[in-house]
């Protein structure tokens, strides 16, 4: 049975977990869904040189909104909506094995590799307009 876990209520600015020491995600970034209204976040991982392979997002616990705590195995974490791994360089599809968690999340377009390129892109596309 998952536990009911209340969220805090989704900011309208970007928040960057920089100085908390033992944060799991890099920047959450709030959204609103267009079909139903709601706001959430969307997790983000800033990485310098390649992207995590399907081994390294799963020791880590990148599909999960907080890391579990060590003391008690048995509880619930849920799972982020949408995670993004921002690189340098890499973009679009990460290569992983067809029978993976990670590679169903990608399909379902809930996890996807982004470039530094793309955000700043897409910035100067949204200034336009």
């Amino acid at each position: 049975m998952r536990k009911q876990v209340s969220f805090d209520r989704v900011g309208k600015a970007i928040k960057s977990n920089k100085n908390i020491k033992n944060a799991h995600h890099d920047l959450l970034i709030p959204v609103k869904r267009i079909e139903t209204g709601d706001l959430e976040y969307i997790a983000a991982q800033c990485r310098y040189g390649n992207p995590k392979t399907a081994t390294e997002l799963t020791k880590t616990c990148q599909n999960k909104a907080w890391k579990p705590r060590t003391s008690d195995p048995s509880s619930e974490v849920p799972d982020t909506n949408v995670l993004l791994q921002i690189c340098s360089t890499s973009e679009g599809m990460q290569k992983f094995q067809k029978t993976t968690p990670w590679a169903k999340r990608q399909e379902e377009k809930r996890y996807s590799l982004m470039s530094c390129k793309a955000i700043i892109a897409q910035l100067h596309m949204l200034r336009i307009l």
